[in-house]
């Protein structure tokens, strides 16, 4: 119910853009008076378009590895938004706050990648020794995963979010109930072996690509795998 309030007082606001000014001036009535019975306030940042999009990540870990943190940023920075983690019982949820479009446009993108990377992690355990522990087979799995997502890290072009839209992203979190800060696992190992796990990640990671349009118009290039 809330959200057709919202969207016919943001109708209502744009036609009081209007250059004629009795439709500009009955439009505003009519906002301010729907704001008031429904006790909105003029910053609700949903009144500038902010809104979540939830994704049900692959991913089943209590504990998010540091690569999957990664991947949500950077995806989060190239779409013009924020996010944080949400833990449910059967996997780890990952929330995208942004404007408009935007949080819908980093969910897919990250679903499609998430997948693009648990491919890659399974082929890359596939291609090590059948002697190797499997122990020793998960860390170098992790270290190529961080490789990976580093490469698409450096890819990104970072969307310029002013400083209106966002305070209005800040706002939208604060009302987000139990927020707090989380640990990430980063992948076990040094040396050598993990050095080269991360070099064939960040490789394996050439043909992502994360960008968006002008205009607003967001844009993605996400290899052949599509």
């Amino acid at each position: 119910m809330k959200e057709k309030i919202l969207d016919k007082i943001k109708k209502l606001l744009r036609l009081a853009a209007s250059s004629n000014p009795n439709e500009a001036a009955l439009a505003l009535s009519r906002a301010q008076k729907l704001m008031q019975e429904h006790g909105i306030q003029s910053d609700t940042p949903e009144l500038a378009g902010v809104n979540e999009q939830v994704i049900d990540a692959m991913s089943k870990a209590k504990t998010p590895t540091k690569y999957f943190g990664m991947l949500a940023h950077s995806i989060a920075k190239a779409f013009g938004c924020e996010y944080y983690l949400q833990p449910t019982f059967t996997n780890m949820g990952v929330v995208f706050i942004g404007h408009d479009e935007r949080p819908k446009i980093a969910g897919y993108v990250f679903a499609v990648l998430e997948r693009q990377l648990m491919k890659a992690r399974k082929e890359f355990i596939e291609s090590l020794s059948s002697r190797m522990k499997k122990q020793n087979k998960t860390k170098r799995a992790d270290q190529f995963c961080e490789g990976w997502c580093i490469g698409v890290y450096r890819k990104i072009e970072q969307f310029a979010l002013s400083d209106k839209e966002q305070q209005e992203i800040q706002t939208f979190k604060q009302s987000i109930d139990d927020l707090s800060s989380c640990n990430a696992r980063e992948a076990k190992g040094s040396g050598v072996a993990a050095d080269e796990s991360k070099r064939k990640g960040y490789a394996a990671a050439r043909d992502v690509t994360l960008n968006h349009g002008v205009s607003g118009n967001e844009t993605m290039k996400l290899g052949a795998a599509l």
